[in-house]
């Protein structure tokens, strides 16, 4: 595979990154050299030739240098419960939901609608995820919260069985159990 850049032009971007974001490196380099590139191909040619942005994202610690001090040290000074919106969203998800998360331990944080089954029903075996019924990431309620393994979770997103009415969200629950145990038996069967 031929490189993206030259040794030039990746002198040049080594010194862009630092402070930028994925979105804003690729359009840095379509503006100076006409290379397109997506956000994906800008983290893989920084991982590639390990190049750090030093943007705060989803790891605590690491220093973001547009934000000040105390905003790094926030966590640090939140107590063990503390219970916050993560909102964190990207410019290539805006659609994503916001999730509440819950400080378990030091550096340890855990989705809040995960913590409320658990309290429940105890812990979530391997291979499960909690799903909200009515689709409002932001209701807790173990009412709204029901647990499926992932590949019905999977074939829930695939066709669109998640709803905003608890009871068509249930009965897509039970339909993708049936779909997902006819692709077990189908995948045996064709394996023999």
């Amino acid at each position: 595979m031929s490189r993206l850049l030259d040794d030039k032009q990746l002198k040049a971007y080594k010194k862009f990154v630092p402070g930028h974001t994925g979105a804003e490196i690729a359009k840095m380099v379509y503006e100076n050299w006409g290379i397109q590139l997506t956000v994906q191909k800008v983290h893989a040619l920084n991982i590639r030739n390990n190049i750090k942005s030093g943007l705060y994202q989803k790891y605590f610690g690491k220093a973001d240098p547009r934000r000040s001090s105390s905003h790094h040290d926030l966590h640090k000074r939140m107590a063990i419960g503390t219970v916050k919106r993560n909102e964190t969203r990207s410019k290539d998800r805006p659609n994503r939901a916001p999730i509440v998360v819950v400080k378990q331990a030091e550096k340890k944080w855990k989705p809040n609608h995960r913590r409320v089954w658990e309290e429940a029903y105890g812990p979530i075996p391997k291979g499960y995820k909690t799903v909200f019924l009515d689709g409002n990431s932001l209701n807790f309620s173990i009412t709204n919260l029901a647990l499926v393994t992932d590949a019905e979770f999977l074939v829930m997103n695939d066709k669109h069985l998640i709803s905003s009415d608890k009871r068509v969200t249930r009965s897509g629950i039970a339909l993708a159990r049936l779909l997902s145990k006819t692709y077990q038996v189908k995948r045996k069967k064709g394996s023999n």
